[in-house]
């Protein structure tokens, strides 16, 4: 039995982290997403989650975990990234580590440092770490809900109607047999993202699960190593 999570820091502070139990078959149970106030807060419970619900294989976290010195701050991951956008989605989806806010390059980089940490400690178990874009993902995955993807994260669109196009993007997975959802809150759109990290962390350290997981590169940064660049572009 194996949790895989994924984390969405904001752009106004906090971050998003969905849970996902997977027993070896789909759908892979949401356990919960939640809303937390810091880093450290998302270290504390991904660690009293472990040993209760299963045990941690892997974490996808949707920002920047490397960076770069080249004019702009583009990694050519990014280029590669924004490659697999297609006609109808804002490039602003992929910017680089620079163009983003400080909340999301800082927490998402700290969160990374902080997992390398407890594993170091003891607290946490060996387990992937892994940058994912999704939006781009639910790009490639989703291509005929482009209205809802397009507005459900937009700040001009009324918040009912974000929520609206959020759970119609769920809706797709459920009816699809991918997620079982056993939570009783709805998603919000940072929760969504969540949701894709982790199952983007699923598919990168168990390919015979079937999703289809692009990995695009990526870079290194002391000290927590190597981080590959993931989309998840093809369900089972």
């Amino acid at each position: 039995m194996s949790l895989f999570i994924g984390v969405s820091p904001a752009a106004r502070g906090g971050l998003s982290l969905a849970t996902l139990f997977w027993n070896g078959q789909w759908p892979v149970s949401l356990l919960s997403v939640q809303r937390l106030g810091s880093v450290e807060d998302t270290v504390n419970r991904i660690v009293g989650m472990v040993g209760e619900w299963g045990e941690l294989s892997a974490v996808g976290i949707d920002a920047p975990l490397t960076w770069s010195g080249a004019a702009g701050g583009w990694r050519e991951v990014d280029g590669l990234v924004r490659k697999r956008l297609p006609p109808w989605a804002p490039r602003g989806w992929v910017r680089p580590p620079l163009a983003l806010p400080s909340s999301v390059t800082v927490q998402g980089v700290a969160l990374a440092w902080s997992l390398a940490s407890e594993i170091r400690q003891g607290q946490l178990p060996r387990h992937s770490v892994i940058e994912t874009r999704s939006r781009v993902s639910l790009a490639q995955l989703v291509p005929d809900l482009s209205l809802a993807l397009t507005r459900y994260a937009s700040p001009r669109v009324a918040a009912p109607t974000r929520q609206a196009h959020v759970t119609k993007i769920v809706e797709r997975f459920v009816d699809a047999g991918l997620v079982r959802l056993e939570l009783g809150d709805a998603i919000d759109g940072p929760g969504l993202e969540a949701l894709i990290g982790g199952l983007t962390a699923l598919g990168v350290a168990i390919p015979d699960a079937g999703l289809v997981v692009h990995e695009l590169g990526g870079g290194s940064i002391r000290p927590v190593g190597r981080r590959p660049v993931a989309l998840l572009v093809a369900l089972p």
